[in-house]
């Protein structure tokens, strides 16, 4: 008899087909059924690094606030319940730990979530996306070394947050490349094919951010920082 090998999911492969089931299944059968459509509701901070399933997440007629970072988004919930004088959201929407909810590791109840610290990393996307002069890592590194980021990025906070964020120089590379690899790899593919954006800021995707997959590059200056600072 002929063998066939075994296709064998992880426990992320069964994550996604969750998020794959509740979008381009369930809530597209739904909306179809009493002739509507439904929004695409990933933030600018999980567009920017790809932090949504393809045929998933991804999905939706239009992408509502994908030109709102997540503190914004936190920002217009306080604002409308402000307006309101009432919890049109309930608060627990902006303390609770943000999670996708999809596996044990993602498990609120245990005060775990997503891995997007989002009052340092939305600062640092939005330094890649909005800027006028675009920040690359080389850039990040350089202000890193020099004890000044968070003041570059714009984040009101001592500088010393940064080595409690990350303890080591090691920890905030390998954070940085990590979100980098994606911003300009997958992510870009999950941009391409995600619904419009309502645009909001002169810095929308798709609309005054083009981009093409070209690909992940770090720059000679970026290696010999990681040089100066002894991690791989």
């Amino acid at each position: 008899d002929t063998e066939y090998p075994y296709i064998r999911l992880s426990t992320f492969n069964l994550e996604n087909v969750q998020a794959r089931d509740r979008s381009a299944r369930v809530l597209s059968a739904i909306a179809s059924s009493i002739g509507a459509v439904f929004t695409n509701n990933g933030n600018k901070t999980e567009t920017t690094v790809g932090y949504a399933t393809l045929y998933g997440d991804v999905c939706g007629f239009i992408a509502t606030i994908a030109d709102l970072w997540k503190t914004q988004v936190y920002a217009l919930g306080a604002y409308i319940n402000e307006h309101h004088g009432k919890e049109v959201i309930p608060t627990g929407i902006f303390t609770i730990v943000a999670s996708a909810e999809l596996s044990n590791d993602q498990n609120v109840d245990e005060g775990k979530g997503d891995p997007i610290v989002y009052w340092y990393h939305d600062f640092l996307y939005r330094s890649w996306v909005e800027k006028w002069d675009r920040a690359t890592p080389t850039e990040i590194m350089d202000h890193y070394i020099q004890g000044d980021l968070l003041k570059f990025l714009g984040i009101d906070k001592d500088e010393k947050e940064i080595n409690v964020l990350f303890p080591t120089a090691q920890e905030f590379v390998s954070d940085l490349e990590r979100w980098w690899n994606l911003f300009k790899g997958m992510a870009v593919a999950k941009r391409v094919q995600a619904p419009p954006v309502l645009a909001l800021t002169r810095r929308a995707y798709g609309f005054d951010y083009r981009e093409t997959l070209n690909g992940v590059y770090f720059s000679n200056r970026y290696l010999k920082n990681k040089e100066f600072l002894g991690v791989k």
